[in-house]
């Protein structure tokens, strides 16, 4: 569990940027894994969801996307099946989109975000599945910010 901002701050855009490795994930036909989730948290009464970065199967591969929790379904972007990639993430609540990036590709979707309430807290982990998954996962550089993130990446093996 991490705060997105001093003192547990709301933030209306949150930019987030992971590198990961599936190549050890088994996700079975229909399963969801939600990889990290963010919460409006006033830190008195239970934290609500707002967003979750979910991994699962699509077309016999594995796919991530970026939800709004009860929000319209967002479209899955095939992920590599082996070595490290870049996995972008976007919650603007001023311009009402949501997105989400592998390796540079994937979009950015017109979500009417008025009615969440701002993000301040990310919980990473597997957190939730549902369906047949197994197997282990790596990850690299978790970054959150409230601008777009141009930090040059570490290096990193091609496939560890």
């Amino acid at each position: 569990m991490a705060g997105l901002g001093p003192n547990w701050s709301a933030n209306s855009v949150v930019h987030t940027r992971v590198y990961l490795n599936l190549k050890e994930l088994k996700v079975g036909k229909g399963a969801v894994l939600t990889l990290f989730q963010q919460y409006a948290d006033n830190r008195v009464g239970a934290p609500v969801a707002v967003a979750a970065l979910q991994i699962g199967q699509v077309n016999n591969g594995i796919g991530v996307r970026y939800q709004p929790v009860g929000g319209p379904v967002m479209p899955w972007v095939p992920a590599p099946a082996s070595g490290f990639f870049r996995v972008d993430t976007s919650w603007n609540a001023p311009g009402d989109k949501v997105g989400l990036t592998i390796n540079g590709q994937g979009y950015e979707e017109r979500v009417e975000l008025g009615g969440y309430p701002l993000p301040n807290r990310a919980d990473f982990g597997m957190l939730a599945k549902q369906g047949s998954i197994g197997g282990k996962l790596c990850m690299d550089e978790l970054i959150y910010d409230d601008q777009a993130i141009t930090a040059a990446p570490f290096a990193v093996a091609a496939d560890r």
